[in-house]
């Protein structure tokens, strides 16, 4: 038996809080193990209490899809949330940001905010347009995120994501991507 923050975890199955884990196999392990990893705890811990749960934050982008799931997983937490952003946040790590219920950066730490990639494998124009079109949809949802919550204009938000815009503390601050800079 796998144990995942001191909660039993049989595989997929945790039998005490009759929860099942599902997921497909993933090219990528490292963006698998974090998603598993994240949903387990954040799972223990909403069933310990409903106090605020801690992030701790660093990370350097990746999945969309992933990181879209870590984004619906702490939004709709039935616990609040604080996410504390150590070092870097960047692409979908900004995303996930948004989900907290309080936002707070390190004063050294940094965002970086850009446009998504997709990369198309395609035997049929079909194919490629279907491709196209959701590499496009999920840049909306990105985009719709991080406005919504921080109330970034349409025109502000695409100039900022035409290349990589990267935001110290203060910067993420003003422009309402975080609700506060770390003070000890």
């Amino acid at each position: 038996m796998a144990k995942i923050f001191d909660y039993e975890w049989s595989g997929s199955v945790n039998v005490q809080s009759r929860t099942l884990l599902l997921r497909s196999p993933c090219e990528d392990k490292e963006e698998m193990l974090l998603m598993d990893e994240a949903l387990r705890g954040l799972h223990r811990l909403t069933q310990i209490n409903r106090n605020e749960i801690t992030i701790l934050l660093h990370h350097l982008g990746g999945d969309v899809y992933t990181g879209l799931g870590l984004y619906d997983a702490i939004r709709y937490s039935t616990c609040p949330t604080k996410i504390v952003v150590y070092g870097a946040c960047m692409s979908m790590g900004v995303c996930i940001l948004q989900g907290g219920t309080r936002r707070v950066m390190m004063p050294h730490a940094t965002l970086m905010l850009h446009s998504g990639s997709t990369s198309v494998e395609a035997d049929h124009n079909l194919e490629l347009n279907a491709e196209i079109k959701e590499g496009t949809r999920l840049d909306e949802e990105y985009e719709q995120i991080i406005r919504k919550r921080a109330g970034i204009s349409k025109k502000k938000f695409q100039e900022m994501c035409q290349r990589k815009t990267y935001l110290t503390s203060g910067q993420a601050l003003k422009l309402g991507l975080v609700d506060e800079i770390f003070k000890a």
